[in-house]
Formats: structure tokens, C-alpha cells, sequence
């Protein structure tokens, strides 16, 4: 059976080293039915040449101005072609199991609009992640420390009152009946 194809949004301001680590992370995944829609909110920084050089394989869509998480997220709405839509901020290392396991999740119940994974920062003494979401195998790895990867995997999948725009996989169907940002 395909797999459904995700659109996978990440924004861009002035980012992307970032960007760019975030991106080779998806070249990992072992879900293979996506695509990625980067959407630049008017870095001064060459993040669009650079981007169109080391990434062609992206839907590139610029703005000239900083159009914000929403404005920016809806432009990527706007051109996407998967099922979901699966927003990513651009300081996300992704595990290679991560997207399967969304994806996975949320096409087990029609009832699911949206699902999350847990995000892991490291720090100096230990990893500390946010507990509200559940927990699964999204890690946010400050590069500049060179901690390593969190080794604990979390399984569990639970009911949550709200989801980290960082890293959400929304129905595209829910959002066209409800209307997005």
C-alpha cells in the first residue's frame, strides 16, 4: 500500500546553517513520501541562493518580507500536495523513524487531527524535553554543544490539550474545513 504524501513545511529567516542541518536530517527518514516546502520570510542572509544551490530537490517559495510563523505556514498550505501537513521549525534534528511514526499514528483514527512528537534540548547536565506532548522520537540538538543524540526512544502516544507548532502533523482535509492561521 503507498504511503500518503506529506508536505513537510519549514520556515526560513536568516537561518540556514540551521536550515540546512534540519534538511539533511529528512534525507534520513525512512518515510519516503514526502515533500518539503521551505518558505523564506525575507532573510538578507543568501539563506535563498544558498538553499537553491545545496537543496534543489525543495519546493523553495520566497517572501520578501517576514510574514511570521502564519504567514509563512500558509503559503506553504497554499502549494502543498500531501494528505498532511507537517510543520517544522528549522532548529529540528529529526530521528530517521520519526515521520513514519506520525504518520503511523495519526491514519490509525479518522478522529485524529493532529499529532506531535516530543521535543528533546540538550543541556550541559541532561536532556530535558516538554512533557505536555507526547513523546516520541523528535530531537532538538543544540549543534554548538555537540551533545549527543538522546538514546531513550518514547513509545507512548496519548491525548494532548494542545501541540507544539515546531513539529505537528495536521490533516489537510481539517485544516480546508476549518481554515488554517
Amino acid at each position: 500500500m503507498q504511503e500518503p504524501l506529506v508536505s513537510i513545511s519549514i520556515l526560513n529567516w536568516n537561518g540556514k546553517k540551521m536550515t540546512a542541518e534540519c534538511l539533511k536530517s529528512l534525507k534520513k527518514l525512512k518515510y519516503q513520501n514526502y515533500e518539503v516546502i521551505v518558505v523564506d520570510n525575507g532573510s538578507k542572509d543568501g539563506s535563498v541562493e544558498f538553499l537553491k544551490k545545496n537543496f534543489p530537490e525543495i519546493n523553495l517559495v520566497c517572501h520578501k518580507e517576514n510574514k511570521g510563523f502564519t504567514g509563512g505556514h500558509n503559503a506553504a498550505h497554499c502549494v502543498m500536495r500531501g494528505k498532511y501537513l507537517c510543520l517544522l521549525n528549522n532548529d529540528m534534528v529529526v530521528d530517521p523513524s520519526w515521520l513514519t511514526k506520525l504518520v503511523k499514528a495519526i491514519e490509525k483514527d479518522p478522529k485524529i487531527g493532529a499529532c506531535g512528537g516530543g521535543m528533546f534540548e540538550w543541556n550541559k547536565d541532561h536532556p530535558v524535553y516538554n512533557k505536555n506532548n507526547p513523546l516520541w522520537t523528535i530531537r532538538y540538538i543544540n549543534k554548538y554543544t555537540g551533545f549527543p543524540w538522546q538514546e531513550k526512544d518514547h513509545e507512548e502516544f496519548k491525548e494532548a490539550g494542545y501541540l507544539s507548532g515546531g513539529a505537528t502533523l495536521i490533516r489537510k482535509d481539517l485544516i480546508d474545513r476549518i481554515g488554517f492561521f
